[in-house]
């Protein structure tokens, strides 16, 4: 058995060292050619191994919009003075929800939940008829609270009661 196994080894080695010779070589080739490339100038460089990739056309960006001046209108002392309320359900954009009605939706939802736990924000958007934006600052003070459990992450969240 020893036999077989020093003239696996001898093998080994010797073919170990046929690739060190080998790999030696092709570096030297590599570099030789790098340095003769550089020193005869640019048209001795060997052609790449592939065409470089096209480059992509300038994106054109939308023209710029100026706001058209509107003619001054004067308008009457009581439109000025006070703004006309915001339809049911709509109010200007960033203006904060006011605490009688996030303290409803959060009542419905605590509610919603109870009756039907286990489901997402969009089943419950759904079935509540709310937008989902507007269920998810009410979702977190439930669970803030400890009303309410969730799990999951993102859209896969499920709601349950505690």
């Amino acid at each position: 058995m020893p036999n077989i196994d020093d003239e696996i080894r001898r093998r080994v080695d010797a073919f170990v060292a046929d690739l060190r010779t080998l790999i030696n070589r092709a570096a030297l080739e590599t570099v030789s050619r790098a340095l003769g490339a550089v020193a005869a100038g640019p048209e001795a460089r060997p052609a790449p191994a592939r065409p470089a990739p096209a480059r992509r056309a300038a994106r054109k960006r939308p023209p710029v919009r100026t706001a058209i001046a509107k003619p001054a209108v004067a308008k009457p002392a009581a439109a000025r003075a006070t703004p006309a309320p915001a339809p049911a359900g709509e109010r200007p954009k960033g203006a904060k929800r006011p605490k009688a009605e996030l303290a409803r939706v959060q009542a419905r939802l605590l509610g919603h939940i109870e009756a039907k736990p286990g489901q997402r924000i969009e089943q419950i958007s759904a079935e509540l008829r709310l937008p989902t934006k507007d269920l998810c600052l009410p979702a977190r003070k439930l669970a803030a609270e400890g009303s309410i459990l969730s799990r999951g992450v993102k859209r896969a969240t499920t709601y349950w009661p505690r």
